[in-house]
């Protein structure tokens, strides 16, 4: 069938989407489509469509939405497609090219596409849903529950919350108020701009694996990575500048390995671990990490045990294990207290050593050149 392009109906009683018959368009095959109802084949707008209540709700399989530089906007969701409403959740669809000015809810779509898409609001996607977001912005935050998989590039996002998420992946995102993830798995993030921090915590006894923060530039914040639980997380080639801490790491770290990256000016400490391992073929490892002028302004931070935090990197032993983080060429520079802080057996140096260039207090509970 021939591509068809609709035009908005205008006149007294409404304006809003038209879509076409299963046959090519004459005059009479032209319908209306007004606010809140359900849409099943391929539209292109013409104008915007501004609905008090909701917007669009998507009907069939396979079809695009291009709003053609044009604007939804909903009081209610703006975008509806859901197994828990009438017509129940689809695939393969697609919106691109315009604005969406509200929520858009997705509970089992699957093979979803937003592409060039700039959501004012937030954005769900739940229960099994698969959805990529292609450059444009979420100027909320993304929810994501349940779900199977959530891939965006080039995408500027308000903040990202996840409960049980997985297959979560962000390259050249630009995130303004963090990401946080909770019982999630198989996070990537990438090449992107993080403010807020990447929070992946644990609870009820799941883990978090296999989790790759790479090369982004992260930032104010009060843990810019807090990860804990974590079996396989990889924290490699990242600035972290002015949070309170770099890396947090606590409770179990099977093989989380922070390398590569560079400490500037954080608060408290570029990296705190009071983590553990319970086999001694899977520590924690910090390596081949440097650390510029971190703990100037840790606001009174102390550990456990009641020692002031001022550090490029601060360990102390946990209170299931004592098995050591394995700590290997680092170098530490102009630390307000000690370039690195470990308590006495917690720290294990079996690689290339680690360097301490004017840290006040230098190093303790490891040798540094």
């Amino acid at each position: 069938m021939r591509k068809l392009r609709f035009v908005l109906a205008v006149g007294a009683a409404a304006a809003g989407l038209v879509i076409a018959s299963g046959v090519p368009a004459q005059a009479s095959d032209v319908e209306a489509v007004t606010c809140g109802q359900t849409v099943a084949t391929s539209v292109t707008l013409a104008a915007d469509l501004n609905c008090t209540g909701p917007g669009i709700i998507i009907g069939a399989n396979d079809i695009v939405i291009d709003l053609d530089g044009h604007t939804i906007t909903a009081t209610e969701n703006a975008i509806t497609d859901s197994r828990y409403s009438d017509p129940g959740a689809h695939s393969g669809w697609t919106v691109r090219n315009g604005t969406i000015s509200g929520r858009v809810l997705m509970e089992s779509s699957t093979a979803v596409t937003l592409s060039r898409v700039r959501v004012l609001g937030n954005l769900d996607t739940r229960y099994h849903s698969t959805v990529t977001i292609k450059g444009g912005e979420v100027s909320g935050q993304i929810y994501v529950r349940y779900n199977e998989s959530l891939t965006m590039a080039g995408t500027k996002i308000g903040s990202l919350a996840a409960t049980e998420g997985k297959n979560i992946s962000c390259t050249y995102c630009t995130i303004l108020g963090g990401m946080h993830l909770f019982e999630s798995n198989t996070i990537t993030v990438r090449r992107s701009i993080v403010k807020g921090g990447i929070d992946l915590s644990i609870t009820n006894g799941q883990t978090s694996s296999p989790n790759t923060i790479s090369d982004n530039q992260i930032s104010d914040a009060t843990y810019g990575v807090a990860v804990s639980m974590s079996y396989h997380t990889i924290i490699t080639g990242n600035t972290f500048h002015n949070n309170m801490y770099g890396v947090w790491a606590s409770q179990l770290q099977w093989d989380t390995v922070v390398s590569d990256n560079r400490f500037i000016d954080n608060g408290a400490a570029g990296v705190y671990s009071y983590g553990f391992t319970t086999d001694t073929g899977h520590p924690m490892t910090i390596a081949n990490n440097t650390f510029r002028h971190n703990g100037w302004d840790p606001g009174g931070a102390t550990d456990r045990n009641g020692n002031a935090i001022a550090d490029g990197i601060h360990i102390i032993k946990s209170p299931i294990t004592d098995l050591p983080t394995v700590v290997n060429g680092n170098v530490t520079r102009d630390s307000a207290a000690y370039g690195i802080y470990a308590e006495p057996g917690i720290a294990l140096n079996n690689g290339a050593p680690n360097k301490s260039r004017n840290d006040r207090l230098g190093c303790s509970g490891i040798v540094c050149s």
